[in-house]
């Protein structure tokens, strides 16, 4: 399978899925005009990837903004990792924020709330 690497630009998240490392990781700010079409691929890449994964999976978010439209398509990949854990997987979310940024640290402790995936948080 082939990492699924998509660089940063002013509205979308550098997107790192490596399945060579387990490093799943998504970092910056989202707020593409197109949410739905950003995340599909990456909704689709894990599916994947699960498929033929056996080891934990760990999801990696360092978002420094999201809007609305992101916030649902990071939810839809929550959800995913939430169905992966119920077949018997072991998933967890890192959210990690600076530590000024009680807004994103918030964000991370509702999206939380919303699945029985495991996060852990972490001020970089």
């Amino acid at each position: 399978m082939e990492a699924l690497k998509i660089p940063a630009t002013d509205l979308t998240p550098e997107v790192c899925f490596d399945p060579e490392t387990d490093v799943l990781k998504i970092s910056g700010k989202s707020l593409p005009e197109d949410a739905r079409s950003f995340f599909q691929p990456l909704q689709d890449w894990l599916s994947m990837y699960a498929a033929t994964h056996t080891g934990e999976i760990n999801l990696s978010l360092n978002l420094t903004y999201f809007n609305s439209s992101s916030a649902k398509q990071i939810i839809k990949i929550l959800y995913l990792l939430e169905d992966l854990t119920e077949k018997g997987y072991e998933t967890k979310v890192t959210w990690m924020h600076k530590k000024p940024d009680t807004m994103m640290q918030d964000r991370g402790e509702e999206l939380a709330t919303l699945v029985t995936v495991p996060f852990i948080f972490e001020v970089v």
